[in-house]
């Protein structure tokens, strides 16, 4: 991390800049590491699932264990062969601001784009086991600000959600309109698609 900073100096990476360590797997034994920057965490949704997660439950699911399937064979260094392997993600330095961007688009061909409308809870707080073992003191994380989008691909329109510094109410950003809001924390949204967290 400051190796990084050292480089790259820069404010905007100061605040928003995270590292992910990644991990593969091969069946032969031999292990790959790297460790990625990150200014946008990018969530999957649980494929084919309607219930409804929380942002904790897709961060939960993003940092879990992955099959690499046939489609995605990793070429191991030490045996030369395309293996499906298993990757492991974690979190390494922990930024500031969290940005975490739902995958609510998914582009089926050249020419096709959809939108997951599934319901999200989303979670006041969220933490970040340091280690696995759980007995170390975790990251926690609250957030301030969501960026919503309603609509079809085609009639979309952007909104935001902003939780007031001065008075902790969440107000509703839409076009030159401000106005108070409910808390979104409190009912499962469809729209929300990118949210801010702040580091506690």
């Amino acid at each position: 991390m400051e190796y990084s900073k050292k480089r790259d100096d820069s404010i905007i990476l100061d605040i928003f800049q995270g590292q992910m360590f990644k991990a593969i797997l091969c069946p032969c034994e031999h292990k790959n590491y790297g460790i990625e920057n990150f200014l946008v965490l990018h969530l999957d949704f649980p494929i084919n699932e309607k219930k409804i997660h929380s942002i904790q439950d897709l961060i939960c699911n993003f940092l879990s264990k992955e099959e690499l399937d046939e489609e995605n064979k990793f070429t191991c260094e030490t045996c030369k062969l395309g293996q499906i392997c298993t990757k492991i993600s974690r979190i390494y330095g922990y930024p500031q601001i969290l940005i975490i961007q739902l995958k609510r688009f998914e582009n089926k061909n050249a020419r096709t784009t959809n939108k997951n409308s599934n319901r999200i809870k989303i979670d006041d707080k969220i933490k970040f086991e340091t280690d696995e073992s759980k007995s170390s003191t975790s990251i926690q994380y609250s957030i301030y600000a969501i960026i919503n989008h309603s609509g079809t691909l085609s009639f979309g329109h952007y909104t935001a959600q902003c939780l007031g510094l001065k008075d902790n109410n969440w107000y509703n950003l839409n076009d030159s309109r401000v106005f108070l809001t409910r808390n979104p924390c409190e009912f499962p949204s469809e729209d929300c698609y990118i949210l801010f967290y702040k580091r506690l």
